[in-house]
């Protein structure tokens, strides 16, 4: 379906996976002339900017099958290469409260929560779930989660799971 910017309802995942793969949308592949693979990361499309047009996301489908549950393949999902992807998903906390983001990306990788940068690597490599770490704040209610994936050419792929700074599940996460 189509959504504006970052708005619409929020999907839910497996509360008790602590694994952000069933509640995700994906939007793009994004290009840009003359903007090079090593770039695109820095390189600003419609889905991070809040008073983009619409932006066309579409309900990424769970893959129980999978070797990793709670990657999502890009190639196969979208495909496309020298681009970029977006993902988006809500996370609910009970509290406000510390975690940790565990994130795994082909290729590079930029992360928001609740609006804000919380993570960037622009790498060149293969996705490995839980390769970057990034410590985070979730508020009370509803916390909006955007992943930017960029691609040169290959895979491409990205993986987030959400854990207590200590590498425990997160109590109430949903």
């Amino acid at each position: 379906g189509q959504a504006r910017g970052g708005s619409g309802q929020a999907p839910r995942g497996p509360p008790e996976a602590h694994r952000v793969r069933d509640g995700l949308e994906v939007a793009g592949p994004y290009r840009a002339a003359g903007v090079s693979d090593d770039a695109l990361l820095d390189h600003g499309f419609p889905p991070e900017d809040a008073k983009a047009a619409v932006v066309e996301w579409k309900r990424v489908q769970s893959d129980a099958e999978s070797e990793s549950p709670w990657q999502v393949d890009l190639s196969s999902v979208i495909g496309g290469e020298h681009c970029a992807a977006y993902l988006r998903t809500w996370l609910w906390s009970p509290v406000k409260q510390k975690a940790r983001f565990e994130i795994g990306s082909d290729d590079g990788v930029k992360v928001w929560l609740n609006g804000e940068v919380v993570h960037a690597n622009n790498a060149r490599r293969p996705v490995a779930d839980g390769e970057d770490k990034a410590d985070v704040k979730l508020l009370k209610g509803w916390n909006p989660v955007l992943l930017k994936v960029t691609q040169g050419d290959g895979g491409w792929g990205a993986s987030l799971r959400v854990r207590t700074r200590d590498g425990k599940p997160v109590e109430g996460l949903k």
